[in-house]
């Protein structure tokens, strides 16, 4: 079970607390009672937060020339032009 510790008692014991996380300790820091971070082993890391890959979708979402981009961007300003009627008005 990972351990809760207040913000304040975790300030005063963070080096005891690094030893205890190289060794496998997990530790939630709070801060009124609700957590606000987690203490894990750096290597640890990448399996609880993987990294995010960014080029999955190429090739499968197409790609728009600055024509498509252009007409979007006018038919969203037009959705925010506050002169205009909204036809459920």
């Amino acid at each position: 079970m990972t351990e809760l510790f207040d913000i304040r008692d975790a300030d005063q014991s963070i080096s005891d607390l690094i030893s205890q996380v190289e060794v496998g300790k997990d530790f939630f820091v709070t801060r009124n009672e609700k957590p606000v971070a987690l203490i894990i082993k750096f290597e640890d890391a990448e399996e609880q937060f993987p990294k995010l890959n960014f080029g999955a979708g190429k090739g499968i979402i197409p790609e728009w020339p600055d024509e498509e981009w252009e007409k979007a961007d006018e038919e969203i300003r037009a959705a925010y032009d506050p002169e205009r009627k909204w036809s459920g008005e």
